[in-house]
């Protein structure tokens, strides 16, 4: 029997800011060539951000969420140069609903187009670091549909069914070496995957899971940096198949954590003279903690795969936290929200016949909002973006910091919610 769901109550929540800020490396550049000096360039800046999120409450734990927000800088750099304005429109689709009484669909949809100096760390899955294309405007856009069907009391079975697809509207020009000047742009890579994860409860406290994950990486755009200049030699194609069997343990109501080990197949990357499919083990942890209006999520693992598909694949270890949402919801630090998010990874990356490169991606951003009143905020906020990347034609270290505060508008027509939340939808801990 279909349940139809039922009529859903809707709140609104919007937020309007003007921040001042300082970025201390809008892009750099290597005036000669011949000369390892990289300039980087900073420049104070002005910004206007606007956000609104929709909440649509279904019947029992039915509900959807979607937020839409823009941001857009000005530059007035101390130093004379050529520095455009840039932005960024993100969004995100967040729904749960149910089909009957022992299946639900899950649907995500995050989007973005944005410039990279746009783009804040705390903008979660849409945030794509690149450090070799720090004056580029590009869109992303990850979907996800998954049913979960309770087989039995104690078993359950989730199938999911995603992609992602990355582009680049506007990117800095590269000089060949007749002279000519080359601007990529177009589409750079389709990754669609799916995914199956059959779950059992051994305790009210205790389940253990087994998950397989198929990945097609299709890539148009791919740089191969061992060439001066630097060209695109895509298309290239890889599959990875991972296999992981997982434990999770629930401490308490706030606090679960998540094992898995297993390993990946891989096709060999095109350009590796090793053409034999590559094996190689594979694991990831996570830690949950979450309660009312409050997230915290720490995970780190290792694979065999794509950091970014832009750049290559191999070998990769990665780890991150996110906090989210008011930490004391008490008093008058329920007034007082934050998002923080680290992202940590370090890979080996197949770019040439018989060549690899370190790439070291490691970037940080906390954004903190203080409600002085139920319409009027504070914020501030820092960011930090470095990379590595070790190849004949980059010149790393790449360094970025930003600094801004502001002034923030909200309304939301649910008093009973802080109005000062309006980030990505919360976190799931694991069931």
């Amino acid at each position: 029997m279909l349940f139809l769901p039922a009529l859903p109550t809707t709140d609104v929540v919007t937020r309007a800011a003007v921040v001042e800020g300082y970025n201390t490396n809008t892009y750099q550049s290597q005036d000669d060539p011949n000369v390892p000096v990289i300039r980087r360039h900073p420049s104070p800046f002005t910004g206007v951000e606007g956000a609104v999120e929709l909440r649509l409450l279904g019947r029992d734990t039915d509900h959807t969420s979607l937020i839409a927000g823009v941001r857009v800088n000005h530059y007035e750099p101390l130093q004379t140069q050529q520095q455009s304005d840039d932005g960024a429109f993100n969004a995100s689709l967040v729904s749960h609903l149910t089909l009957g009484p022992r299946t639900t669909l899950s649907l995500t949809d995050s989007g973005s187009v944005t410039t990279f100096n746009a783009a804040h760390v705390t903008d979660g899955t849409i945030f794509a670091f690149d450090p070799t294309q720090t004056r580029s405007t590009y869109w992303l856009n990850d979907l996800n549909a998954s049913i979960a069907h309770q087989l039995s009391p104690k078993l359950r079975l989730t199938q999911s069914i995603g992609a992602t697809v990355s582009g680049t509207l506007k990117s800095a020009p590269i000089q060949l070496s007749s002279g000519q000047l080359v601007e990529h742009r177009g589409i750079d890579y389709v990754m669609p995957y799916v995914e199956a994860d059959l779950n059992e409860d051994f305790t009210p406290r205790s389940s253990g899971d087994v998950m397989v994950l198929y990945q097609y990486a299709y890539q148009l755009f791919v740089v191969d940096f061992t060439q001066s200049p630097p060209r695109n030699i895509g298309p290239d194609r890889q599959a990875f198949l991972t296999g992981l069997v997982g434990y999770t343990r629930h401490f308490s109501p706030e606090l679960s954590a998540v094992l898995r080990v297993g390993g990946v197949l891989a096709s060999a990357p095109p350009r590796d003279v090793d053409q034999r499919p590559v094996l190689s083990p594979a694991w990831l942890g996570e830690l949950y903690y979450s309660r009312p209006f409050f997230d915290f999520v720490a995970a780190g693992g290792y694979t065999w795969g794509t950091i970014n598909p832009r750049l290559g694949a191999g070998p990769s270890a990665t780890g991150s936290l996110l906090a989210i949402g008011v930490p004391h919801h008490v008093g008058r630090w329920r007034d007082l929200a934050l998002i923080g998010s680290v992202q940590v990874s370090y890979s080996s990356l197949v770019i040439g016949a018989g060549q690899a490169s370190g790439l070291g991606l490691y970037a940080a951003g906390v954004e903190v909002r203080y409600g002085v009143s139920r319409w009027l905020g504070l914020l501030g906020g820092y960011q930090v973006r470095y990379a590595t990347f070790q190849t004949p034609t980059f010149n790393p270290p790449f360094l970025q910091q930003v600094f801004f505060v502001g002034l923030s508008g909200y309304w939301s027509t649910d008093r009973a919610q802080p109005a000062i939340v309006t980030f990505a939808p919360p976190v799931q801990p694991p069931a």
